[in-house]
């Protein structure tokens, strides 16, 4: 798998023993690549973004209400569809 040079910004949501996670770059590297070596991992999206910080937090706002544990959500395919236009 290849990953963004850091410094690009963007948002990766990733598919986890049926939960998603989002990881935003620089920061999303070692700790994807860690949680890959250890579970089967899915790259579910990208979202390249100008304020990924931001979009973060909408999103975890968003789906406050089915958060799993910590940066964990239990994404209905339906979320994954919306995330998709984004």
């Amino acid at each position: 798998m290849t990953y963004p040079q850091c410094g690009t910004e963007y948002l990766r949501a990733i598919r986890c023993a049926g939960m998603i996670r989002d990881y935003r770059c620089p920061f999303c590297g070692h700790e994807f690549k860690t949680v890959e070596r250890l579970y089967p991992t899915e790259v579910v999206h990208t979202i390249h973004s100008n304020t990924p910080r931001m979009l973060e937090h909408q999103l975890h706002n968003k789906y406050a209400g089915i958060r799993a544990f910590g940066e964990w959500f239990h994404l209905t395919e339906k979320d994954i569809q919306w995330l998709k236009m984004l």
